[in-house]
């Protein structure tokens, strides 16, 4: 209880004002008689490690207050902390060749040197910089992990070699952190996965599962989150960063997924991971070629709106199939798969209002047909349909409706097109292209009407006499203003033969299906 109270106390005063290194260093012998009183009575155990989370908090403290710490040279800082970690690590071996308490002493032995190293390196990163310093820390963690290896084929189930492979992956994160900055540190953090996964199943290490989702979690939010945490344009000389840090962080966990037997629960955590950074991959690799390479710009284009339409629908496609095949994560591929569809919806809606280029805002190249338009508006007719055909069923009117929306706004861009060379509104428009639009719109028309007779789908069949009627009202409000004589009288009559041939297809398919 004194113990504590005296932990507890060094903790606030720390946080009311800074320590001298005098202070720092002094605190030290208290450190090294708590390791001896722990070897004395078990009870004691926590103390050694409480000691060390203690100093190492009020290490930190200036990184948050913006004060320095320790009113000494960078010298002197650097071996008061070498020497803090030696005192806990060497006291940490000693206590577990005395000790019963074989994971406690294992994790204060092996990690104090990394997280002493750690702490240098957040308050002293001018000492070191250079590569020499990440491949010192990097041959720790290179020894830390041979010699958990060396005792794990001896015994499987060894409690020190797993602390060992834990602080020898701390290690290798630590090295890459001074090594690296921001993509290349993401994507060294993610090559962890595949070592780990490895260990898992030759060892069969389960107890290490959870760093697996730790280190999952980390390369996740940061690249998930980049935008607002990152500027990699800025630091990475224009190198096409977002393939090699996306693609390769979503390659690292494809890797480590298949090195993990099919029955166990972590593949599908890390299989769910590459999934999801699959989308981002494809997301960012579309803006770096959109873009020139400006990943993070402020810009959402007509090009980018009409890919990730089609790209968003296909993936939330690809989340539902994935999630009907899984056990433990349905309902994250759920989620993850109506989000998809809704961003989906909401780059199309821009599509129809703000990035549609009949508005003049976007242009159109002039070749007919294959051109940004079928990307933009008929590809999504597909993705409707296979929304609508393989979605849940509670999607199925929402897909067929914005799948009709999509394909009415397609043909009439196309039509337009067509006539102009582009669809912007400030052309004018001619009188064989309003003649065009009144006959596509009849045979639309008339195809929904019989098909939706054929089906006895009723909200069909309304919809298609709707569409009839109006395409009437225009032909006998618009399209015939500009006629007279013997085209006004051939325009009647083949508008009427067409409604005569529609009222008996119309009857003899009601007859049918009766």
């Amino acid at each position: 209880q004194i113990g504590l109270l005296l932990l507890l106390s060094l903790l606030a005063l720390s946080l009311l004002q800074p320590f001298s290194l005098s202070a720092f260093v002094l605190h030290l012998p208290f450190a090294a008689v708590l390791l001896v009183a722990a070897r004395q009575r078990e009870d004691l155990c926590p103390f050694p490690w409480l000691s060390a989370v203690v100093l190492i908090v009020i290490s930190l403290v200036p990184l948050l207050s913006g004060q320095s710490h320790v009113v000494a040279a960078p010298v002197d800082k650097f071996w008061a902390y070498a020497i803090a970690a030696s005192l806990f690590s060497v006291g940490g071996v000693w206590l577990l060749r005395q000790s019963r308490l074989v994971a406690v002493w294992s994790s204060l032995a092996f990690l104090s040197p990394v997280l002493w190293l750690s702490v240098t390196y957040l308050q002293l990163p001018e000492l070191l910089q250079g590569w020499h310093w990440s491949a010192i820390t990097l041959m720790l963690g290179g020894a830390y992990i041979f010699y958990a290896t060396q005792r794990l084929a001896r015994a499987e189930h060894d409690i020190p070699a797993v602390w060992l492979l834990l602080a020898g992956h701390a290690a290798y994160s630590v090295a890459v952190a001074i090594a690296f900055q921001e993509a290349g540190l993401t994507l060294a953090l993610a090559l962890q996965l595949i070592s780990l996964s490895w260990l898992i199943k030759r060892y069969q290490l389960q107890s290490v599962d959870w760093l697996v989702k730790l280190l999952v979690a980390v390369v996740v939010t940061r690249l998930t989150f980049n935008p607002w945490l990152l500027s990699y344009a800025d630091t990475l000389g224009g190198t096409h960063w977002s393939l090699w840090t996306y693609g390769g962080a979503t390659a690292c966990c494809v890797v480590a997924a298949r090195f993990l037997n099919s029955d166990n629960p972590l593949r599908a955590w890390l299989e769910a991971a590459a999934l999801h950074l699959l989308v981002l991959t494809l997301g960012a690799e579309t803006r770096y070629w959109l873009y020139d390479g400006q990943v993070f710009i402020d810009r959402f284009s007509y090009l980018e709106a009409a890919i990730n339409v089609n790209l968003w629908a296909a993936l939330a496609l690809a989340y539902h199939y994935r999630g009907q095949l899984s056990e433990h994560l349905r309902g994250i591929y759920a989620v993850a798969a109506k989000v998809l569809l809704c961003a989906s919806l909401g780059a199309f809606a821009l599509l129809l209002t703000a990035h549609n280029p009949y508005f003049g805002y976007q242009v159109v190249a002039t070749t007919p047909v294959f051109n940004s338009l079928l990307l933009a508006y008929g590809l999504p007719v597909v993705m409707a349909w296979l929304v609508r055909r393989y979605y849940v069923a509670r999607w199925r009117n929402m897909a067929g409706v914005v799948g009709m929306v999509a394909l009415f706004v397609f043909i009439n861009l196309e039509i337009r097109h067509l006539w102009n060379g582009d669809v912007s509104d400030y052309l004018p428009t001619s009188s064989g292209e309003l003649y065009t639009y009144s006959l596509v719109w009849l045979l639309i028309a008339i195809g929904a009407v019989l098909q939706a007779t054929r089906l006895q789908k009723t909200q069909l069949y309304k919809a298609g006499m709707c569409m009839l009627l109006a395409v009437i009202a225009k032909i006998f409000l618009v399209d015939m203003s500009d006629l007279a004589g013997l085209l006004r009288v051939a325009s009647f009559m083949g508008l009427g033969l067409a409604l005569l041939g529609l009222s008996y297809m119309h009857k003899r398919l009601s007859g049918e299906t009766s």
